[in-house]
């Protein structure tokens, strides 16, 4: 699950609840062991394309990192999961991790996430919302990351796209 094993990131205990909050079938979740028995290409056999994406998911929380960068982490996943998942991201940065000893907390390092979407539902736990537009997607359109309604929040920052991978030698 991307951690090194004794850490107690790693836990089965932790792994299988991450796991359940994500919603992913209980035989799955039973199938995590203590040893190195449990592969992932095991799974990849087994699971859905959508549970293969939750597992992805799940192990970059288990993971722990201090910086998070996920693409997309909703666009193969159904609404109710979607939720679970930008739930699961805000109380990552909130709580520094999940599914941690929350008397800990103040031991851990902060954490931050940064995420890429196309949904409306990944932005609403954000702290900010950077909106790069001028881009043209593969059908030939502007590709846009919030809707006009979304634009008139106050933590939406337009970005213009001459401007959006500028290197700034003072950040």
């Amino acid at each position: 699950f991307g951690v090194t094993p004794g850490d107690l990131d790693g836990s089965v205990k932790r792994v299988r609840a991450i796991c359940r909050r994500l919603e992913l079938p209980e035989d799955l979740i039973h199938s995590i062991k203590d040893d190195k028995t449990t592969h992932h290409a095991k799974w990849a056999d087994v699971v859905s394309s959508s549970e293969r994406h939750m597992l992805s998911f799940a192990r970059a929380i288990i993971a722990n990192p201090e910086v998070l960068c996920i693409h997309k982490p909703t666009l193969h996943i159904g609404d109710h999961a979607s939720l679970a998942v930008v739930d699961m991201l805000r109380e990552f940065v909130d709580q520094r991790g999940v599914a941690l000893d929350p008397e800990t907390r103040h031991l851990r390092r902060p954490r931050t996430c940064i995420i890429t979407s196309a949904r409306s539902t990944s932005m609403w736990k954000s702290d900010k919302v950077f909106k790069v537009q001028g881009f043209v997607g593969g059908d030939g359109h502007m590709c846009t990351a919030a809707s006009e309604e979304q634009m008139l929040m106050e933590s939406i920052i337009e970005i213009p796209p001459e401007e959006a991978f500028k290197h700034d030698p003072e950040s």
